[in-house]
């Protein structure tokens, strides 16, 4: 029990240092965004909530974040199309040896793995961004065995 503490204790401390020299006005890229997802939902997850649409929009492109404030509205508190933690690829977890990697860019265009052991259990995610302006937006996570966020969200999986 303790040791699942502590892992959940550090992990904030690994993000940060992902976000560590980082102030207002300097350039956001892949992975500060990603960096900041992971952050905020520590404290106030943007999946599955219907009070802050702006939340959604701040790190998704139009299209996902349309989708995941769909989803939310529609299955009225319920489980909707995603039964799971989006972040983590699970509905339980035990993280240890989180890493967000550097992004792979192609224009204005970008991935970035996350991988973690999740109970153990090696998981890699890859989130796929846009730059919109001087600003990145994610526009899908990929998960294992092909499965995407944006395919589930269309009832393609």
């Amino acid at each position: 029990m303790f040791t699942r503490i502590l892992r959940l204790a550090l992990l904030p401390l690994l993000i940060l240092g992902c976000t560590a020299g980082l102030h207002a006005g300097d350039p956001q890229t892949p992975e500060t965004l990603i960096a900041s997802l992971y952050k905020q939902h520590e404290t106030k997850t943007p999946f599955f909530q219907v009070e802050n649409k702006a939340l959604l929009d701040s790190f998704f492109a139009k299209s996902l974040a349309d989708a995941l404030w769909k989803d939310a509205k529609e299955s009225r508190g319920e489980v909707g199309a995603l039964s799971f933690d989006p972040l983590f690829d699970s509905q339980d977890s035990d993280i240890t040896y989180f890493t967000i990697h550097q992004a792979k860019m192609q224009g204005d265009t970008a991935t970035v793995a996350v991988t973690f052991s999740n109970f153990g259990r090696k998981k890699k995610l890859v989130f796929s961004l846009v730059a919109q302006g001087d600003l990145w937006r994610i526009t899908d996570i990929r998960y294992a065995k092909d499965l995407t966020l944006a395919g589930l969200l269309a009832g393609n999986h």
